[in-house]
């Protein structure tokens, strides 16, 4: 069960074929333009054992830190911050939906925190998945309105599963997911949620607000 489908770009990771199955021993695979090309049968692939995940309300929470490290491991690009810098803080732009109205103010704010070395502003949808990952294990402390880029905080420092944290933001009315998620299983990565205020036209759907 994943939650906005938040684990989608860490599966695009996974040692997998990129093939949709269409039928008993027939494949296709996504060309760039969305169309299905017919693919020989791809090779069995034997599994030791396998776990049916059921849906419930946490969805895919607390699952060990051994994935996420496994995964980092494969895709090769996970490295984790320069020791002796201070704190590196990835500040998350989006540009679409749920905006921080005052993002250069808040830029300006963590930089003047006692402890912090750096912060990088960053849109995660200018990214592919290993420039996102890439950009989360070269930080320890992520900042973000609520959303699926938030996902990636498992990913700070290194992957390491500690010293890192994600500070979640959100506003009245709307949830603070990510963060309470990362403290679940054995990740000892912080997860802080902060209420502000939000920012919406009226007859504007809650769910695509910015916040200040």
């Amino acid at each position: 069960d994943c939650h906005s489908a938040r684990f989608a770009s860490l599966l695009a990771l996974l040692p997998i074929d990129r093939q949709l199955l269409i039928g008993p021993g027939g494949a296709a695979a996504l060309g760039s333009d969305g169309r299905a090309q017919a693919l020989p049968p791809p090779r069995r692939q034997c599994f030791e054992r396998s776990v049916q995940q059921p849906s419930f309300a946490e969805g895919a929470a607390g699952l060990p830190q051994a994935f996420y490290q496994w995964i980092a491991s494969e895709a090769g690009v996970c490295e984790p911050p320069a020791r002796g810098r201070g704190a590196q803080v990835l500040l998350v732009r989006r540009n679409g939906t749920r905006r921080m109205v005052n993002l250069d103010s808040v830029n300006s704010a963590l930089a003047r925190l006692p402890g912090v070395g750096s912060v990088r502003t960053v849109d995660l949808a200018e990214l592919d998945a290993l420039g996102q990952m890439r950009a989360a294990c070269g930080a320890t402390m992520m900042v973000g309105v609520h959303g699926q880029g938030n996902e990636w905080a498992h990913f700070l420092n290194g992957a390491k599963g500690h010293g890192g944290g994600l500070l979640e933001l959100h506003y009245e009315g709307w949830p603070c997911y990510y963060a309470p998620r990362m403290e679940m299983g054995d990740s000892r990565i912080r997860g802080v949620c902060q209420e502000h205020r939000r920012v919406m036209e009226d007859g504007g759907d809650p769910k695509f607000a910015d916040v200040e």
